[in-house]
């Protein structure tokens, strides 16, 4: 057999068989791939370990401690040496740092779930302490909103008791004072038990179709009565047939009641209240506007919590119990409607219950959108 020349790539066995040769290629691209493959497989990650495939021979640039082993591998493989050597960085390094790392991470996230932890605390006593003021204020107004009713009740008792009343007239007059001022008590009373009864889920609606024209007639002539001898100018605005709309009728009478009744105590002397009946985006509703001391914006949405006064409610020196606005809002959410307020200070305020329309009737008389009386508090 004669000698055959071969270049670097190619080890080349031959055999003489029935006039045939056979010829075995190695590629070197393969031969790498496999041994990486291997090394996969035989080496568990992170232990710091690499294989090195090269020639016998060729220089390797490799530090003597690093060297683990070298052997040179087994025909046809002879011209290669594979050389187990260690990383150039050391893996305890690495794997003390990803530990240190995952130790940090445990401390922050237990830092932030104790930061958070102590925020919702914090924000719970300080709710759970603004609450017990509350109640505390709210027992000592309706302490004293009860007992102004019921100072004028007794002193006219004992005066027609006593016979001061010298004329039918008188009599007659003091009898009127009496019937209103038990009135104004009852609706007082009304309120604190509607609000317990809500509170304990025991409060029924009635959900029926009514005309919105009469709900308010009827809390109007209410409210006249009970702020009788009073100079107080309510206009009403209406026009033609009014919608009838979907709502509980003691609730959505004592929801208007509600809001005149503020609008009269935040209003300077002989105030001015304007009633009408809108219709707005396809919602109907009933407006009450005054031209009171107003509503700054940042307090606009705490006055519907419950037995909460705005500070310039105080400082005006009006009376109540906090759960006016309160009881509106949890009407108005329980007849599926709600209530919209519009205010800045010194221009008034107008709130606006927005009733859902009723099956019933409303496609009847074409409704329209009332005109505004004064100023608009919410330009």
């Amino acid at each position: 057999m004669g000698s055959l020349q071969l270049d670097r790539r190619t080890i080349l066995v031959l055999r003489q068989s029935q006039s045939q040769l056979v010829g075995y290629a190695l590629d070197e691209g393969l031969l790498r791939k496999r041994v990486a493959s291997h090394h996969q497989e035989v080496v568990p990650p992170g232990r710091g370990i690499e294989l090195v495939l090269d020639r016998v021979g060729a220089a390797q640039d490799l530090a003597r401690e690093r060297v683990l082993h070298a052997a040179i591998l087994a025909p046809p493989l002879s011209d290669w040496t594979l050389t187990a050597v260690r990383p150039a960085t050391d893996p305890m390094d690495q794997l003390e740092r990803r530990e240190g790392l995952r130790r940090q991470g445990l401390v922050l996230g237990l830092i932030l779930v104790l930061l958070v932890g102590l925020l919702l605390t914090y924000r719970g006593v300080r709710r759970e302490s603004e609450l017990a003021r509350l109640k505390s204020d709210f027992a000592s107004n309706v302490s004293h909103e009860l007992k102004t009713p019921l100072t004028s009740i007794r002193m006219y008792a004992e005066m027609l008791e006593q016979g001061i009343a010298a004329t039918n007239a008188d009599r007659d007059r003091y009898q009127q004072v009496i019937i209103r001022e038990s009135e104004r008590l009852g609706r007082l009373i009304a309120n604190i038990l509607d609000f317990s009864r809500i509170e304990k889920g025991t409060r029924r609606y009635d959900l029926r179709p009514e005309d919105l024209g009469e709900l308010c007639a009827e809390a109007l002539e209410t409210f006249a009565r009970l702020s009788e001898g009073e100079r107080i100018q309510i206009r009403l605005g209406t026009n033609g047939a009014t919608p009838r709309v979907r709502a509980d009728r003691e609730a959505a009478i004592q929801s208007i009641l509600n809001l005149l009744s503020n609008a009269a105590k935040y209003s300077p002397e002989d105030p001015q209240i304007d009633v009408a009946i809108r219709r707005e985006r396809g919602e109907d509703g009933i407006e009450v506007r005054d031209r009171g001391i107003g509503i700054p914006l940042a307090e606009q949405k705490r006055i519907f919590d419950d037995f909460y006064r705005a500070p310039g409610a105080r400082r005006a020196g009006v009376e109540g119990t906090g759960l006016g606005l309160a009881l509106v809002r949890r009407h108005m959410n329980a007849c599926g409607g709600r209530v919209e307020v519009h205010s800045s200070p010194g221009r008034g305020s107008a709130f606006t219950l927005w009733f859902v329309v009723s099956d019933e009737g409303a496609e009847g008389a074409p409704r329209s959108e009332e005109p505004k009386h004064g100023p608009d508090p919410g330009d």
